[in-house]
């Protein structure tokens, strides 16, 4: 028989036991305004699915298909037509926010490292060789990994004033960063360095984007190692350098590396945009 004093223990555990118990209570999957398929195959020419209202100070959800689709790295969607929208990007449920934008420039995993940033209205003027055409959007955008399924999307007017044509694009693209895949240290392209300034060039298209490049040196190369500077011109998003595991940021030069070191770029921000803007270089000295 337990003690006394045991016995008054354990009805003290049950009762705090009882008083910590709560009801889970579930996010619905939202009730889209519009549902909407993406537009077939694989374009950098997208066309409007469709189009929405979204009132002053208000918000609207689009349910988006995106179909299978083998040839395709990238699912893009995008809107045109209006000013002052918030463009949040959710998974299959709508239950779990995966990315925002307020700009064609930049996309971040989080409202909060967008508040932090402030969109560059320019395109990058960095001197790439492995990016075809630098595709670019021209409203509020972001970009995932392409996965054929259906994905909700809140549209949130910030502004004190109806926009009534808000034109709606789901599409699919490749990789414009011609050096892809080599998210990997095993998948690494190499790049031979041939006189001082040159260097390998890639973008980092989604938020999870990490390029490896092996930097080789060439005949005309006149030093036995390197020193690395990263330009990215008019990203304005975290986008650094790792290099013998020390992290450079933009325009700020290593220390030496051997000839043949496997280097990588990425962000520590959890931002991306289309490679029109997230293009960066690094040059070799």
């Amino acid at each position: 028989m337990l003690p006394f004093r045991s016995i008054l223990v354990l009805i003290a555990l049950a009762s705090l036991l009882v008083a910590c118990q709560f009801t889970f209570t579930p996010i619905p999957t939202p009730t889209p305004d519009v549902s909407i398929t993406a537009q077939s195959g694989v374009t950098f020419d997208p066309q409007p699915r469709g189009s929405i209202a979204v009132p002053a100070n208000g918000s609207r959800w689009i349910q988006v298909t995106y179909p299978s689709n083998a040839a395709a790295d990238l699912m893009y969607f995008e809107v045109t037509g209006a000013d002052g929208i918030l463009l949040e990007f959710y998974n299959e449920t709508g239950t779990s926010l995966r990315l925002v934008s307020r700009s064609e420039t930049l996309f971040a995993n989080s409202l909060s490292r967008l508040n932090a940033l402030t969109p560059s209205a320019a395109l990058s003027d960095v001197d790439v060789t492995s990016v075809g055409i630098g595709y670019q959007c021209i409203g509020p955008c972001v970009a995932a990994p392409y996965v054929g399924s259906t994905r909700f999307v809140r549209l949130v007017n910030e502004t004190n004033s109806n926009r009534n044509n808000v034109q709606l694009f789901a599409y699919a693209t490749e990789f414009d960063d011609e050096l892809e895949p080599n998210d990997t240290p095993g998948t690494a392209r190499t790049y031979t360095v041939t006189f001082t300034g040159d260097g390998p060039s890639g973008a980092l298209e989604h938020v999870n984007d990490r390029d490896f490049h092996t930097i080789q040196c060439g005949g005309g190369f006149p030093f036995g190692d390197l020193e690395l500077t990263l330009r990215a011109g008019a990203f304005v998003g975290d986008i650094v350098l790792i290099a013998n595991n020390v992290v450079y940021g933009k325009d700020e030069r290593s220390l030496s590396v051997p000839c043949g070191a496997t280097v990588e770029v990425r962000t520590l921000d959890g931002t991306a945009a289309a490679p029109g803007t997230s293009t960066y270089s690094i040059v070799a000295d």
